[in-house]
Formats: C-alpha cells, sequence, structure tokens
C-alpha cells in the first residue's frame, strides 16, 4: 500500500512558493461575536504543522484508506443535470451570484478559498444558508503537487477550519487549485477524509479577465450545448467583477437548454448531507489538534 513519506518541516514564511491566482494581501478579519477567526494566517499562506500530518497517519492506523478517483462529472440516469461551480471565493461580488441562483430557485457548489473566508465569512454563511453547497479549495491556493505532505495537510486543514468555523459543518470534498493533482495528494486528502472534485467543462473565463473577451464564456456554453454536452460539472469563478459579469448570461443558456442546475452532491446521487459528511475531519477539530498544531508552529518558528 501507498505510504507516505516523513517530510522535514518548512517555515512557510520564506519557502519560495508558486505563485497563486489569489491575492495574499492580509486578512483583515471582521470583528464579529458571529466568527472566531482568531486563527487565520495573516500572512496569506498557510504554515505548516508536522504534529497535523501525524495525527492523520496515526488515526488511521495499519489500515489507510485508498483514495477513490477524482470526480469530473455528474452521474445517474438524468442526462440532463448540470453541476456549475464557482471557484475561488468569497468575495464581494459573491452575492450577485447568490442573488441569480435565488432568483431561479437553483443551487450550484462553492469551491472556498480559506483566506476569502476569513475575508467575507458573512457571504459564505449566505451561500450556505440559501442551500447551495460548499467545498475546500485550500487556504491560499497553491498548486498541491509542488508541497510537502505536511504542507498538503495544512492548506487542506486551514481550509477546511474556516468552512467549519463559519457554517459548523466539515467539507467532505475538495477541489485542487489549477486542477492540479498527484497520486500523492490524493493520499494525504484519503487520510483526512476528502476526496477530489475537478470539472470536465472549464469556462476559461479567468483567461478572459482584464480583456474585452468575456463576452467568449457565455458562448462557451452555446457551444457545449450544441455539441450535446450532458451530465458536466462546469468551472467559473465569482472572484472578481468580470468573471461575475457574465454568470447569468452563462447559465441561461443552460436553463433555456433544458438544463437543471445542482450542487455537487446531487449532480452524482449521493446522499443528502453527504457534502459535510466527514468524521475524520470532524473528530480532528473536535480533539484540539487543531490548536496543538498551532501551538507547535509557534514553538519551533520562535
Amino acid at each position: 500500500m501507498f505510504k507516505i513519506k516523513k517530510q522535514k518541516r518548512h517555515n512557510l514564511r520564506t519557502r519560495p512558493r508558486k505563485e497563486n491566482s489569489i491575492p495574499q494581501t492580509p486578512v483583515n478579519i471582521p470583528r464579529s461575536m458571529s466568527f472566531r477567526l482568531s486563527w487565520a494566517p495573516l500572512d496569506g499562506f498557510a504554515p505548516a504543522s508536522l504534529s497535523w500530518l501525524e495525527y492523520f497517519q496515526t488515526a488511521a492506523g495499519e489500515s489507510w484508506p485508498d483514495f477513490s478517483d477524482d470526480i469530473q462529472s455528474c452521474t445517474g440516469n438524468a442526462t440532463n443535470v448540470w453541476g456549475a461551480s464557482f471557484d475561488d471565493g468569497p468575495s464581494e461580488n459573491t452575492p450577485i451570484v447568490l442573488d441569480y441562483f435565488r432568483n431561479i430557485g437553483m443551487k450550484a457548489t462553492f469551491w472556498v478559498v480559506g483566506s476569502q473566508v476569513a475575508k467575507y465569512p458573512e457571504t459564505l454563511l449566505a451561500a450556505f444558508n440559501a442551500g447551495h453547497e460548499i467545498g475546500c479549495h485550500t487556504w491560499s491556493h497553491p498548486d498541491l503537487v509542488t508541497l510537502s505532505d505536511e504542507e498538503v495537510v495544512a492548506e487542506l486543514v486551514y481550509g477546511a477550519k474556516a468552512i467549519y468555523e463559519v457554517t459548523g459543518r466539515v467539507p467532505r470534498y475538495f477541489r485542487p487549485p489549477f486542477g492540479s493533482i498527484n497520486d500523492d495528494v490524493r493520499q494525504v486528502a484519503a487520510l483526512m477524509g476528502l476526496q477530489a472534485v475537478t470539472w470536465s467543462q472549464d469556462s476559461e473565463d479567468w483567461s478572459y479577465v482584464g480583456t474585452s473577451e468575456m463576452y467568449q464564456v457565455p458562448r462557451t456554453f452555446e457551444n457545449w450545448i450544441d455539441d450535446g454536452v450532458e451530465q458536466a460539472i462546469s468551472l467559473q469563478h465569482d472572484l472578481n467583477e468580470e468573471t461575475v459579469s457574465v454568470v447569468k448570461e452563462s447559465m441561461d443558456v443552460l436553463i433555456n437548454a433544458g438544463r437543471i442546475i445542482k450542487p455537487l452532491t446531487q449532480c452524482i446521487g449521493a446522499p443528502p448531507g453527504s457534502a459535510y459528511q466527514n468524521p475524520v475531519l470532524q473528530a480532528f477539530f473536535q480533539s484540539g489538534q487543531f490548536e496543538k498544531g498551532l501551538i507547535s508552529d509557534v514553538e519551533q518558528t520562535d
């Protein structure tokens, strides 16, 4: 069985990281009694804690879980189901997307970045309360394949912690930034009770930011419909104003073609509530190991 090699501890404040698409500005934590976010790393990145990796390894014992294939599309007999998904939020633009889906009475999946959750916790809570499903998109949006095992754990732990603090739920699914993943990352995630979800259709809306070509996004959706694409999981972004500006037109293309937009678990035919059924991470947060890892990190970097 595949085993994770132990990694040397790295100080992520000085270690070079692959450039990501999320601006890593200092987190302005809302002073709200409703959200406990004082643990959020202020430098944007997720400090690794060897004790967290060791916790998950020990919890798995001798029977390490096998990792599953990445989920890439909807399944089942209903060919008109479409899994719309939005990455990299929440942001000041996410409410526009939420308003649209409220008006049409359908739900999507939001893959949220933890550092963004710390900036816009109320927006995440609004999405969750509206019935949209929430998945982990790491803490700072790095390429997970370039990280050590303990750093992968840290990115997923901090990302899941942000969701947990705001919604009271622990995610079952994660989306690797850039869709970049390998078996090492899958095995680490499986130790944490997480399964990877990518996509079958990329709108490439991110590539048109700062250009006059954003109109290409709804055209892409039209092309997918013309090509007979069914049971897709599509990728868009709710991080900035430009990508959000074409959400309505893009989704209207699907609806006018008879597609029914569903959140992930309904898209794949999973049981209700299973988006947040992760006993491994639930036990981790309830055990106090998260806080112990924070203390250990401070002691080893002083």
